[in-house]
């Protein structure tokens, strides 16, 4: 029997770069960063071929740097300037929430970024399996999502939530890291990284 084949394309580097699109209209600062990175894709390995169960796997559509610009992404305003940081589990440690504080602070300049209490990802609902690979559970990820709906406060630019357990979006597919919803809710998992 054929292994089934992945939808996921290796993109050259060329493709990749073109991505970026024109940066039209980008603040000045973004542009020049954008371009002092292009240089430092040539050094970097393209990745293999996923397997059928990753993520990467799956078809997605495309979006160019320029597309995202048209789009109606979630933007900052007066209204909704704050990133709360959701932890969905007791053993997510203090230390990391707060070294988690100051990288979103640094990067999201001049957006407050507040840590909400833990929630249990048990108890919110969402169907569970145990990974035929791994052996270890996982939660549904649009299901955690969807049952977070009525904790973004209103002036919450985003709420980010997170948890050490692994995630799956669909049931045909093995995992996902990180998964968002309506651009105002995500969910990711930090399994990868816990020692």
């Amino acid at each position: 029997m054929q292994p089934k084949k992945t939808l996921y394309q290796i993109q050259a580097d060329k493709k990749r770069i073109s991505a970026l699109g024109t940066l039209e209209g980008t603040p000045r600062l973004h542009s020049e960063a954008f371009k002092a990175i292009i240089p430092l894709f040539q050094p970097f390995q393209t990745m293999s071929r996923p397997q059928v169960s990753n993520c990467l796997a799956h078809k997605e559509s495309e979006q160019t740097f320029d597309s995202y610009i048209k789009s109606s992404y979630n933007k900052v305003t007066e209204d909704r300037k704050i990133i709360y940081i959701q932890p969905l589990e007791e053993t997510i440690n203090q230390e990391f929430l707060d070294t988690l504080k100051l990288f979103v602070s640094a990067y999201f300049k001049g957006v407050e970024v507040y840590i909400k209490g833990k929630l249990d990802i048990e108890k919110l609902g969402a169907e569970s399996r145990i990974n035929q690979t791994t052996g270890k559970i996982q939660y549904n990820a649009v299901q955690v999502l969807k049952s977070l709906e009525s904790h973004v406060p209103s002036d919450a630019y985003c709420l980010m939530t997170i948890c050490k357990t692994d995630l799956y979006p669909r049931p045909e597919w093995d995992y996902s890291q990180f998964y968002s919803f309506y651009l105002l809710i995500n969910v990711s998992s930090w399994t990868c990284f816990a020692s």
